[in-house]
């Protein structure tokens, strides 16, 4: 696996509070024009019944949700598709979001129910396909052991769900695969999940940052204790 050519292709942050935010055409007004103010360009936004949809494509794609979900709770969710940029232009972004929101917003004293972060990533690899890599090189097994489960691959990994310990809530979710749209390349993702209450603020860069420095501190490691055997 080759690290420097870690390419991030998704960001996404999550926050479920309380109480609901009140959506309606005046908020989301306001809430286009702070965007506007904290020069987040938006492609469009959408005004539903139950929240509000803003969407900027094609570069540097985003979306944005702001609903009112049941049992009187409400969702922040920034997703980044795709960035093609480095990930503090992303958390800057989202930090900006957050801003706009407690503008608009500014009435709720907020209680943060459960949160998420998800990152995923492509690394090239050495081999034609990533999953014999990581079976041959991580995993020391033969070629032809895998012949028992069918002729040819078109794909595999690995995934691993990591409980919570000691004072940290936190539940981890991760992926190492191969990429289904180009074999060569080794897919990661990292999702990490808070299921408790965390306070009364967003804090979208610490919740990122939290899941980068796993896969790149704690993931990458992993995949690279292969190369010492």
């Amino acid at each position: 696996m080759d690290i420097e050519s870690r390419q991030t292709i998704h960001a996404g942050v999550n926050f479920i509070f309380v109480p609901s935010p009140i959506i309606n055409k005046g908020r989301l007004l306001d809430f286009q024009q702070k965007l506007d103010e904290f020069d987040i360009d938006i492609s469009r936004v959408e005004y539903l019944d139950e929240g509000i949809v803003a969407i900027r494509q094609p570069k540097h794609p985003i979306q944005i949700t702001i609903s009112s979900l049941q049992q009187h709770t409400g969702q922040l969710l920034m997703v980044f598709p795709l960035p093609g940029r480095p990930l503090e232009s992303v958390e800057a972004e989202s930090e900006s979001i957050v801003n706009v929101f407690n503008q608009v917003w500014s009435e709720d004293r907020r209680q943060v129910l459960s949160s998420d972060a998800t990152i995923r990533d492509l690394y090239n690899t050495s081999s034609d396909h990533a999953f014999k890599e990581l079976w041959e090189k991580r995993l020391g097994q033969t070629p032809g052991s895998l012949s028992l489960l069918g002729a040819g691959l078109a794909g595999g990994g690995l995934r691993f769900v990591i409980p919570p310990t000691g004072d940290d809530p936190c539940i981890i979710e991760v992926k190492i695969e191969s990429y289904l749209r180009d074999s060569s390349k080794l897919f990661i993702e990292a999702q990490f999940k808070w299921p408790g209450p965390s306070g009364t603020t967003f804090n979208p860069t610490e919740k990122l940052e939290r899941v980068n420095q796993y896969i790149t501190k704690k993931v990458v490691e992993f995949i690279k204790q292969g190369d010492q055997t």
